[in-house]
């Protein structure tokens, strides 16, 4: 994983939260917290005044009294949390290196955009061609199944927001598509601005632009949304397809 965190276009001081957070956490927990690092738009370089900073805790061990310390400390930060959000998630040393718990804390995921702020580096596999396509094989197909819910259910236009998009389907399908980039050309594109040159070479741009400008979406959907979701489907459909074949 890096150890720096990257500039982001922000107001806020998200580096003064980041650091209050690890160092309540390991003065509360010094004997047992293992490591502690970030993932997602502030760990990129991506953020924006409404992101969130997502920081995995991981402990030796977890009970009831480590996750109400760790609320604690994320509500007592410089920021109220409703002003900018620590999304911490908690996980024991072995719940980690299951690695059942999410698909977005898989090994190429993790190696790649990963940022160490505290302890031990856990994340010590070597990221192979057949874990990014595991992983990508399966964010891909979590998407595929909110698509075919929603068509299947007859979604109506004012129910498909973009928020609602942007977190089940069109956010996972980013994920995906870094590690499908990461396979084809070995590089994995932290900045949305990467992520949407990248896209083009796979004819996925016209995606990433409904996940990245909601007016892009808005004008799909109220063309056609039932257009959009299939669309959407059979892009999805057709590279799991061509990976698994």
């Amino acid at each position: 994983m890096r150890t720096k965190v990257p500039s982001n276009s922000v107001d806020k001081d998200y580096l003064l939260v980041i650091s209050n957070f690890v160092d309540q956490i390991s003065i509360v927990h010094p004997k047992n917290i293992a490591s502690i690092f970030i993932t997602g738009s502030f760990a990129r370089g991506d953020a924006n005044d409404g992101s969130d900073i997502d920081a995995w805790c991981i402990f030796d061990r977890i009970d009831s009294s480590v996750l109400q310390s760790v609320g604690d400390i994320v509500r007592n930060l410089p920021f109220r949390y409703d002003d900018l959000e620590v999304n911490t998630q908690c996980l024991t040393v072995e719940e980690f290196r299951r690695g059942s718990f999410s698909s977005f804390l898989a090994v190429p995921i993790i190696k790649n955009e990963g940022i160490l702020l505290y302890g031990e580096d856990l994340c010590t596999e070597e990221v192979s061609n057949d874990s990014i396509i595991e992983t990508y094989v399966s964010i891909l197909s979590e998407v595929l199944l909110s698509i075919r819910h929603y068509i299947s259910v007859r979604e109506s236009k004012d129910r498909l927001t973009h928020n609602k998009m942007k977190t089940y389907i069109l956010k996972p399908f980013t994920f995906a598509l870094r590690l499908e980039r990461l396979l084809v050309t070995g590089i994995y594109p932290l900045s949305n601005v990467q992520l949407l040159h990248a896209s083009k070479e796979c004819e996925c741009d016209k995606l990433i632009k409904w996940f990245l400008y909601k007016n892009e979406f808005d004008k799909a959907i109220n063309e056609n949304h039932n257009e959009l979701l299939i669309t959407l489907h059979d892009k999805v459909q057709d590279l799991i397809e061509d990976t698994i074949v």
